[in-house]
């Protein structure tokens, strides 16, 4: 389950959810760790920490980490909606379901079979999506279509290269 939301957010980004670095101080598995404290909270359970073969390695007695003092906390909706752009109305139902399966202790997380009935695979598609000039002229570019419209410099006016722009979006379906 941890793996399918990690791979759910990459599709909706197109980032990794967690993409540690090795510090000066600090190995790449440490900031890992720190990186899903501040996304998910520090594991609570200390019963199934202390369990785990590497605690010692990484963890304190009293479950804090070793090497990386100061976390910064920062919720999976605050960073969808802060640091992608997503509307609060996507980010709340997406935030929602990513949370149940990112949970410290693999027993904590939801099965699969509880997922089906969540309300985010439950939205209906929001198509009503802005493409900016720029964004347009280049999936016209990626998809081998001609443009009428090369440059600004070739319209006498910026008037006239919107409405160019406008009547090569109504050719292509763009609102």
């Amino acid at each position: 389950m941890w793996s399918l939301a990690c791979m759910i957010f990459e599709l909706v980004t197109g980032d990794y959810l967690f993409d540690p670095k090795k510090g000066k101080t600090y190995k790449k598995n440490d900031d890992h760790l720190a990186l899903i404290s501040e996304l998910i909270g520090e594991p609570k359970d200390m019963k199934w920490l202390k369990s785990n073969d590497a605690f010692e390695d990484f963890y304190t007695a009293k479950g804090k980490l070793k090497r990386i003092k100061s976390l910064k906390l920062w919720s999976i909706y605050d960073v969808l909606t802060e640091k992608y752009r997503i509307k609060p109305s996507e980010a709340e139902p997406l935030s929602k379901f990513l949370m149940r399966m990112l949970k410290w202790n693999p027993k904590d997380r939801a099965k699969a079979r509880d997922l089906l009935n969540d309300p985010w695979l439950k939205m209906a598609p929001n198509l009503d999506t802005h493409m900016s000039r720029e964004h347009k002229r280049e999936w016209k570019i990626l998809n081998g279509m001609e443009i009428s419209v090369s440059s600004s410099s070739e319209c006498e006016s910026e008037e006239e290269e919107e409405e160019a722009m406008s009547n090569e979006e109504n050719n292509l379906g763009f609102a």
